[in-house]
């Protein structure tokens, strides 16, 4: 984006010095290629947000579906017992079982926010 922006400070250094010599047909066009600038920066500045917003939805229903295939490989007497550490730590190995990341691993903190967020809704 600092391209972008030192692009649209030139072109509005131009577009100053244009009107003031009076040559009209180059601020019309100047004044142009500024909008047009500005209209790019705003949907590739709208894009990257729908992106970060799909991305983090994604993460979210693929968290919830970690639970909820953790809660479910549990026995049925312990689906419904409340989040503890003892299961934090249950979790944390399914978890990297279940993502396909075994030696890669979460943390009991967020083991424990994973299944305090879910566990309910699953």
């Amino acid at each position: 984006m600092s391209f972008n922006k030192d692009l649209q400070e030139l072109l509005n250094s131009t577009l100053q010095g244009a009107k003031l010599r009076g040559e009209t047909e180059t601020a019309t066009k100047l004044t142009r290629a500024i909008k047009m600038l500005e209209e790019d920066n705003a949907k590739k500045s709208q894009d990257f947000r729908e992106g970060a917003a799909k991305a983090s939805e994604t993460k979210r229903l693929k968290t919830q579906e970690t639970v909820r295939a953790f809660k479910l490989s549990l026995p049925p007497q312990e689906q419904n017992k409340p989040v503890t550490s003892a299961l934090a730590v249950q979790y944390i190995i399914f978890h990297a079982k279940y993502n396909g990341h075994p030696n890669s691993t979460i943390d009991q903190r967020t083991a424990k926010r994973h299944l305090d967020k879910y566990w309910r809704d699953v």
